[in-house]
């Protein structure tokens, strides 16, 4: 019962999920978390050990799990570290990706636009992760069939990532690619006589582990 111990677990349990063996992650990461509930009680890596958990639980599309933990390592940042830190922002995004999963879109955009505001004031405009939730947020809003709006927040991204990671940036490139596939989407579904359902995915909304 010692933190150290805690992180091999929680390491072990990351080489298993990068090997697709979520079940051997999840008794890793479950195991440092006992540990660090133990050890440590309310604290930010005790955070972390939820939010890791909660990221395999969605992988393996147990989705009300992973809320539930994600909510967890929320509640943890939001008393230990405050409303206004860039962890907390964290959860705010995870529990995004959650919700826009299940299809409850609007609750996804509430969570997402928290943690931009977050990010703003923390990080500033010309930071990678503000650009990350200008790119979430447009992915929800395209999947609301926002799309002038998706559009505006894909455009906010491309421009942050350009002057931050560079112009051949894979992050860089994913917005180009985001900008060109909303607009081939607007112009199908508004061109289409009946109006076509977009179809739900989640690939392009962008997730971070805790270590």
């Amino acid at each position: 019962e010692h933190v150290d111990t805690a992180m091999s677990y929680n390491n072990i349990a990351l080489v298993k999920y990068a090997t697709g063996d979520y079940d051997g992650s999840m008794e890793m990461l479950e195991k440092a978390l006992v540990i660090r509930q133990k050890v440590l009680g309310k604290n930010q890596i005790t955070a972390n050990s939820y939010n890791n958990i909660a990221e395999v639980k969605r992988t393996k599309h147990d989705f009300n799990g992973a809320l539930r933990m994600h909510e967890e390592a929320l509640a943890i940042r939001k008393e230990v570290l405050g409303e206004e830190h860039i962890d907390t922002a964290l959860s705010y995004n995870n529990i995004a990706l959650v919700k826009f999963s299940t299809g409850y879109f609007n609750g996804a955009l509430s969570m997402l636009e928290k943690a931009l505001a977050i990010r703003l004031k923390v990080l500033g405009e010309e930071h990678a992760d503000t650009a990350m939730s200008y790119n979430n947020i447009a992915e929800v809003k395209e999947e609301m069939g926002d799309y002038d709006g998706a559009l505006q927040m894909h455009k906010e991204a491309l421009a942050i990532r350009e002057k931050v990671l560079g112009k051949d940036h894979t992050s860089t490139i994913r917005s180009r690619n985001n900008i060109e596939k909303c607009l081939k989407t607007r112009e199908r579904t508004l061109g289409a006589i009946y109006p076509i359902v977009p179809v739900t995915s989640y690939k392009n909304i962008e997730t971070v582990k805790n270590a």
